[in-house]
């Protein structure tokens, strides 16, 4: 399994509905912790989101917790 932490790949994964298991756990700052796998790719993505699906959503490294600016995919 090879684990991947580009929040961009991750939220886009997501909201395009390609994966097969999710799990999701929230932080104590509103900050939740999401894995996407497949058995379609050898991959697991892992990233950061706070608002999931909102106008104000903001998407973070899992590693570093740094702000990363995506591309609206609502």
């Amino acid at each position: 399994m090879v684990i991947v932490t580009d929040p961009q790949k991750g939220i886009e994964k997501l909201k395009t509905g390609d994966f097969n298991a999710m799990h999701a756990s929230k932080g104590p700052n509103g900050v939740e912790e999401i894995t996407l796998s497949s058995e379609h790719y050898p991959e697991t993505y892992r990233f950061r989101v706070r608002n999931l699906y909102q106008k104000d959503e903001e998407v973070f490294d899992a590693d570093t917790g740094q702000f990363i600016p995506t591309r609206d995919l609502h």
